[in-house]
């Protein structure tokens, strides 16, 4: 695999993982939640935790866009300076 395909797959990869346990972890704590109706408390750490992963996924995104944007303008690079100068 090339360097840049593997950078934007773990990025992805941190982010799903990031995901999956937020999802997990939430799910949890709204059963916890529900099950004592006296005080509902698992917003905040619901608000708290999914800005996080909204900015882990604007983060990531903004880095594979990064690397597709460089990985282009090499290979126009390499491209120019392998073709015949008229």
């Amino acid at each position: 695999m090339p360097r840049i395909d593997r950078l934007s797959f773990n990025d992805d990869r941190g982010f799903r993982i990031h995901a999956a346990v937020f999802t997990a972890v939430m799910t949890l704590l709204v059963l916890l939640n529900l099950a004592d109706r006296e005080v509902m408390w698992v917003q905040w750490p619901l608000l708290g935790w999914g800005a996080g992963l909204a900015l882990h996924a604007s983060a990531v995104s903004a880095r594979i866009r990064r690397v597709r944007v460089k990985a282009e303008q090499m290979r126009d690079r390499r491209i120019a300076s392998t073709s015949p100068s008229i």
